[in-house]
């Protein structure tokens, strides 16, 4: 179905012009009322929903964040120029990463939180699991050493990161190809 469809089969295509038609279509889209997905938009498989840029970038950008984390951590000489991009990365891979995955989980939408509403939440989310993650890694015969909490926090971030694109691709399958007024 295309807009022009969509026109046809409302009640505002009647005897409205072109341009207030537009207009009121922008209004819906805007508030929300009425969702637009690009009908070339493929995610009627799990391989096209995650080589959709627009869908799954997020995705892409963590799991890529996530490699180069545990390159520099666990290549990296101490060297003085290495050792910072190891701290970056790191403190990525610590601050950031884990508490973005639980809220790519809990609110796929970006309309839901807004980018620096994220950002914070991801930082404070992230300081309460890595503590989390720490404390049950004390009490195990792993204790808390480099390997064992690096491997522990990646294995936490690709696992809901899975959650969360699985979760994703089931919401856009659900609405491909359609228009849909929310109630």
């Amino acid at each position: 179905m295309n807009v022009r469809d969509v026109v046809r089969s409302s009640s505002i295509g009647n005897n409205v012009a072109e341009e207030d038609l537009i207009v009121a279509i922008k209004n819906m889209v805007g508030s929300g009322s009425l969702v637009l997905q690009d009908p070339e938009c493929d995610v009627e498989s799990y391989r096209g929903y995650l080589l959709n840029p627009s869908l799954s970038i997020w995705l892409w950008a963590v799991l890529s964040t996530v490699a180069l984390s545990l390159t520099a951590i666990l290549f990296t000489p101490d060297t003085f120029p290495l050792v910072i991009i190891r701290w970056l990365l790191s403190s990525i891979l610590v601050l950031l990463l884990p508490g973005y995955v639980l809220l790519q989980l809990l609110f796929p939408e970006r309309k839901e939180i807004d980018v620096l509403e994220r950002l914070a939440l991801s930082v404070g989310l992230s300081l309460a699991l890595v503590s989390l993650i720490g404390l049950t890694l004390n009490y195990t015969p792993l204790g808390i050493r480099l390997i064992p909490v690096t491997a522990s926090l990646s294995t936490f971030t690709l696992v809901f990161a899975a959650a969360a694109a699985t979760k994703g691709y089931l919401r856009a399958k659900q609405r491909s190809g359609r228009f849909y007024e929310r109630s």
